[in-house]
């Protein structure tokens, strides 16, 4: 019997996915370390770090063995990527009733972070303009935000106070979203699982399958097996 040494996958982007799909696209990809979750647009690791680190470590990371891929954190600007985001976080932590409101696995990182009035002295420095936050990819919100009820409410602790690092304070700059899709603004120190935008086309399988299996293997994952048209 025919085997296929390398399974080429076009990703073909979903309004929505559920966990079957998440699991299939998991499955393609088992040379990925543990905590790994992609989708066709978003790549989620489990890894709890600080947002400095999450920022940086987005801009290069290897989604297949061999292949490095170029993005930033995440861009979240419409209903249905906040709802992978929250899927996404439940594959990696799933939510239970002892956990913790404002744990470290009850969040995820996004990209948006404040850029203007970044050290807010009056109320009116803390009211929600949409020109001081910007997204890791420089783009502002626009239509589409999900802030919880008095969020963001630009909190700020006093340097060496629960965990601050930053003289002569820490402000509330930095935007996470939790299990439900909801957007709190928190201290960039915090430590949360990560999630990158991810451009990438193909996906290649260094599980050798036959051509069925690697159709139904595909299809489990929410995409299509490819196509080879050109030499391109």
């Amino acid at each position: 019997m025919m085997l296929i040494c390398v399974l080429a996958v076009l990703l073909v982007p979903t309004a929505t996915l559920d966990h079957k799909q998440l699991n299939g696209m998991k499955n393609l990809i088992k040379g990925l370390p543990p905590g790994v979750y992609p989708t066709c647009q978003i790549i989620l690791f489990s890894e709890l770090v600080d947002y400095d680190t999450a920022d940086e470590r987005c801009k290069t990371f290897d989604v297949t063995p061999g292949t490095t891929s170029h993005g930033n954190l995440v861009t979240v600007d419409d209903y249905e990527k906040n709802q992978v985001m929250g899927l996404l976080l439940e594959l990696a932590y799933p939510f239970s009733d002892d956990m913790h409101k404002w744990g470290n696995t009850s969040w995820v990182w996004a990209g948006l972070r404040k850029t203007k009035n970044t050290a807010p002295k009056s109320k009116k420095d803390k009211t929600y303009d949409l020109h001081d936050w910007e997204w890791a990819d420089g783009s502002h919100p626009s239509g589409y935000i999900r802030w919880m009820r008095k969020q963001p409410d630009q909190n700020s602790l006093k340097f060496r106070n629960k965990g601050c690092n930053e003289k002569p304070r820490c402000f509330q700059n930095q935007m996470r979203i939790n299990h439900k899709g909801h957007w709190d603004d928190t201290y960039k120190f915090k430590k949360h699982p990560y999630a990158c935008d991810y451009r990438g086309k193909y996906i290649v399988s260094p599980e050798k399958k036959t051509w069925w299996k690697a159709k139904e293997a595909s299809e489990d994952a929410g995409l299509i097996l490819d196509k080879v048209t050109s030499r391109a």
